[in-house]
Protein backbone atom coordinates (compact mmCIF):
# COMPACT_ATOMS: atom_id res chain seq x y z
CA UNK A 1 0.00 0.00 0.00
CA UNK A 2 1.56 3.04 -1.03
CA UNK A 3 -0.12 5.46 1.71
CA UNK A 4 1.79 3.22 4.48
CA UNK A 5 4.79 2.81 2.31
CA UNK A 6 5.14 6.48 1.51
CA UNK A 7 2.98 9.03 3.10
CA UNK A 8 4.71 11.77 2.02
CA UNK A 9 4.81 11.09 -1.39
CA UNK A 10 0.52 10.55 -1.33
CA UNK A 11 0.52 13.58 0.75
CA UNK A 12 2.19 15.68 -1.89
CA UNK A 13 -0.97 14.44 -4.11
CA UNK A 14 -3.09 16.43 -1.96
CA UNK A 15 -3.45 19.37 -4.49
CA UNK A 16 -4.20 16.68 -7.45
CA UNK A 17 -7.19 15.53 -5.07
CA UNK A 18 -8.52 18.77 -4.58
CA UNK A 19 -8.47 19.35 -8.75
CA UNK A 20 -10.24 15.93 -9.31
CA UNK A 21 -12.94 16.84 -6.73
CA UNK A 22 -13.50 20.46 -8.08
CA UNK A 23 -13.72 19.51 -11.30
CA UNK A 24 -16.22 16.14 -10.22
CA UNK A 25 -18.85 18.35 -8.25
CA UNK A 26 -18.82 20.87 -11.28
CA UNK A 27 -20.77 21.27 -14.26
CA UNK A 28 -18.52 22.89 -16.41
CA UNK A 29 -18.16 19.63 -18.21
CA UNK A 30 -21.90 19.75 -19.23
CA UNK A 31 -21.78 23.03 -21.29
CA UNK A 32 -23.44 22.75 -24.88
CA UNK A 33 -20.47 22.72 -27.00
CA UNK A 34 -20.81 23.19 -31.09
CA UNK A 35 -17.90 21.37 -33.28
CA UNK A 36 -17.02 23.07 -36.56
CA UNK A 37 -15.21 20.26 -38.24
CA UNK A 38 -13.54 21.67 -41.40
CA UNK A 39 -10.69 21.32 -43.68
CA UNK A 40 -8.12 24.04 -41.53
CA UNK A 41 -9.40 21.58 -38.75
CA UNK A 42 -10.45 24.35 -36.70
CA UNK A 43 -13.70 24.41 -34.02
CA UNK A 44 -16.03 26.92 -33.32
CA UNK A 45 -17.46 26.74 -29.25
CA UNK A 46 -20.88 28.47 -28.76
CA UNK A 47 -23.80 28.64 -26.26
CA UNK A 48 -27.48 28.17 -27.98
CA UNK A 49 -28.45 31.03 -25.55
CA UNK A 50 -26.75 33.72 -23.86
CA UNK A 51 -29.03 35.07 -21.53
CA UNK A 52 -29.08 36.87 -17.72
CA UNK A 53 -30.19 35.50 -14.33
CA UNK A 54 -32.63 37.51 -13.09
CA UNK A 55 -34.95 35.94 -11.17
CA UNK A 56 -33.50 32.61 -9.00
CA UNK A 57 -36.25 30.10 -7.72
CA UNK A 58 -35.96 26.83 -5.75
CA UNK A 59 -36.64 24.45 -8.96
CA UNK A 60 -35.92 27.09 -11.67
CA UNK A 61 -35.35 30.45 -12.57
CA UNK A 62 -36.71 33.11 -15.45
CA UNK A 63 -33.67 33.74 -18.12
CA UNK A 64 -33.67 36.89 -20.06
CA UNK A 65 -31.88 36.18 -23.56
CA UNK A 66 -30.19 38.75 -25.47
CA UNK A 67 -33.36 38.86 -27.84
CA UNK A 68 -35.74 39.43 -25.37
CA UNK A 69 -37.40 36.54 -25.08
CA UNK A 70 -38.16 34.65 -21.34
CA UNK A 71 -37.22 31.13 -21.10
CA UNK A 72 -37.69 28.77 -17.69
CA UNK A 73 -34.42 27.16 -16.61
CA UNK A 74 -33.53 24.95 -14.06
CA UNK A 75 -29.93 26.31 -13.36
CA UNK A 76 -26.66 23.56 -12.44
CA UNK A 77 -24.29 24.64 -9.53
CA UNK A 78 -21.30 23.30 -8.28
CA UNK A 79 -22.03 20.15 -5.74
CA UNK A 80 -25.68 20.20 -7.52
CA UNK A 81 -24.02 16.30 -8.72
CA UNK A 82 -21.00 14.16 -7.69
CA UNK A 83 -19.63 10.67 -7.61
CA UNK A 84 -19.72 9.31 -4.08
CA UNK A 85 -17.40 6.39 -4.74
CA UNK A 86 -14.53 9.51 -5.66
CA UNK A 87 -15.36 11.44 -2.70
CA UNK A 88 -14.92 8.24 -0.34
CA UNK A 89 -12.05 6.46 -1.98
CA UNK A 90 -9.86 9.89 -0.93
CA UNK A 91 -10.97 10.13 2.53
CA UNK A 92 -9.80 6.08 2.87
CA UNK A 93 -6.70 7.49 1.44
CA UNK A 94 -6.23 9.87 3.96
CA UNK A 95 -7.18 7.83 6.76
CA UNK A 96 -4.79 5.21 5.70
CA UNK A 97 -1.80 8.06 6.30
CA UNK A 98 -0.26 8.69 9.75
CA UNK A 99 -1.98 11.37 11.39
CA UNK A 100 1.50 13.29 12.36
CA UNK A 101 1.93 13.37 8.82
CA UNK A 102 -1.36 14.60 7.41
CA UNK A 103 -1.13 17.35 10.77
CA UNK A 104 2.03 18.23 9.97
CA UNK A 105 3.14 18.46 6.38
CA UNK A 106 -0.33 17.92 5.24
CA UNK A 107 -1.08 21.50 6.20
CA UNK A 108 1.40 22.96 4.20
CA UNK A 109 0.54 20.62 1.58
CA UNK A 110 -3.45 21.70 1.47
CA UNK A 111 -4.76 19.48 3.21
CA UNK A 112 -7.32 22.00 4.91
CA UNK A 113 -8.19 23.12 1.52
CA UNK A 114 -9.06 19.06 1.13
CA UNK A 115 -11.26 19.35 3.92
CA UNK A 116 -13.08 22.66 3.27
CA UNK A 117 -13.96 21.01 -0.10
CA UNK A 118 -15.94 18.75 1.79
CA UNK A 119 -17.39 20.87 3.92
CA UNK A 120 -18.62 22.94 0.43
CA UNK A 121 -20.07 19.84 -0.90
CA UNK A 122 -21.90 18.71 2.64
CA UNK A 123 -23.20 22.04 2.60
CA UNK A 124 -24.59 22.42 -0.52
CA UNK A 125 -25.63 18.90 -0.57
CA UNK A 126 -27.54 19.46 2.69
CA UNK A 127 -29.55 22.60 1.34
CA UNK A 128 -30.62 20.44 -1.51
CA UNK A 129 -32.10 17.48 0.37
CA UNK A 130 -33.76 20.18 2.28
CA UNK A 131 -35.69 21.61 -0.87
CA UNK A 132 -35.87 17.49 -2.12
CA UNK A 133 -38.43 17.07 1.84
CA UNK A 134 -40.22 20.07 0.89
CA UNK A 135 -41.00 19.21 -2.29
CA UNK A 136 -41.93 15.53 -1.04
CA UNK A 137 -39.25 13.78 -2.92
CA UNK A 138 -38.89 10.96 0.02
CA UNK A 139 -36.97 7.98 -2.30
CA UNK A 140 -34.03 10.33 -4.03
CA UNK A 141 -34.01 12.01 -0.41
CA UNK A 142 -33.46 8.72 1.66
CA UNK A 143 -30.64 7.46 -0.12
CA UNK A 144 -28.60 11.14 -0.66
CA UNK A 145 -28.85 11.47 3.45
CA UNK A 146 -27.17 7.88 3.24
CA UNK A 147 -24.45 9.30 0.41
CA UNK A 148 -23.53 12.34 2.52
CA UNK A 149 -23.96 10.08 6.12
CA UNK A 150 -21.21 7.94 4.85
CA UNK A 151 -19.01 11.16 3.91
CA UNK A 152 -19.80 12.97 7.18
CA UNK A 153 -18.85 10.10 9.38
CA UNK A 154 -15.40 9.34 7.06
CA UNK A 155 -14.75 13.09 7.12
CA UNK A 156 -15.42 13.41 10.91
CA UNK A 157 -12.67 10.28 11.53
CA UNK A 158 -10.15 12.31 10.19
CA UNK A 159 -10.56 15.70 11.88
CA UNK A 160 -11.14 14.50 15.43
CA UNK A 161 -7.56 13.07 15.68
CA UNK A 162 -6.46 16.71 14.22
CA UNK A 163 -7.30 18.19 18.00
CA UNK A 164 -4.17 15.77 19.87
CA UNK A 165 -2.27 15.33 16.69
CA UNK A 166 -1.56 19.47 16.52
CA UNK A 167 -4.40 21.37 19.23
CA UNK A 168 -2.62 24.63 18.42
CA UNK A 169 -3.26 24.45 14.78
CA UNK A 170 -6.88 22.47 15.34
CA UNK A 171 -7.48 25.71 17.30
CA UNK A 172 -6.42 28.18 15.18
CA UNK A 173 -8.16 26.50 12.08
CA UNK A 174 -11.66 25.67 13.90
CA UNK A 175 -12.26 28.80 15.79
CA UNK A 176 -10.37 31.67 13.48
CA UNK A 177 -10.55 29.63 9.97
CA UNK A 178 -13.16 30.08 6.98
CA UNK A 179 -14.13 28.07 4.45
CA UNK A 180 -14.06 29.19 1.14
CA UNK A 181 -17.54 30.34 -0.50
CA UNK A 182 -19.22 29.73 2.87
CA UNK A 183 -17.84 33.30 5.05
CA UNK A 184 -21.33 33.86 6.12
CA UNK A 185 -21.13 31.08 8.03
CA UNK A 186 -18.12 32.01 10.50
CA UNK A 187 -15.72 30.06 11.73
CA UNK A 188 -14.78 26.26 10.77
CA UNK A 189 -16.49 24.97 13.69
CA UNK A 190 -20.11 26.96 12.83
CA UNK A 191 -19.92 25.10 9.40
CA UNK A 192 -19.54 21.85 11.12
CA UNK A 193 -22.42 22.14 13.43
CA UNK A 194 -24.12 23.30 10.02
CA UNK A 195 -23.23 20.12 8.15
CA UNK A 196 -23.45 17.99 11.25
CA UNK A 197 -19.64 17.18 11.42
CA UNK A 198 -17.75 16.29 14.38
CA UNK A 199 -14.26 17.56 14.45
CA UNK A 200 -13.15 17.76 17.82
CA UNK A 201 -14.44 17.72 21.43
CA UNK A 202 -15.35 21.52 22.84
CA UNK A 203 -12.98 21.50 26.41
CA UNK A 204 -14.55 24.90 27.42
CA UNK A 205 -17.67 23.46 26.68
CA UNK A 206 -16.98 20.34 28.29
CA UNK A 207 -15.45 21.90 31.25
CA UNK A 208 -18.84 24.15 31.89
CA UNK A 209 -21.05 21.05 31.41
CA UNK A 210 -18.88 19.05 33.58
CA UNK A 211 -19.62 21.62 36.21
CA UNK A 212 -23.15 21.83 35.56
CA UNK A 213 -23.76 18.35 36.07
CA UNK A 214 -21.17 18.03 39.06
CA UNK A 215 -22.94 18.43 43.13
CA UNK A 216 -21.95 21.16 44.75
CA UNK A 217 -20.54 21.03 48.28
CA UNK A 218 -22.99 22.25 51.24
Amino acid sequence: DLSKKHPILVARKLRLMIKSLEEDASQSSNNIKKQNNNSNNNFETKQTKEGRLCNAHVSFAIATTSHGNILKIKPKHWGYSYTESLWISILDILTSLPFEVIYTCGLQLGVLDLFAVYFRLLFVQGNLLKESVSSGGTTVTASATTAMTRIGNRLSSLLVPFQSANKGEWKRWSTMGCIEGLEGLGCVKNVAERCGVIIGVDNDSAIQEQDRTEPKDE
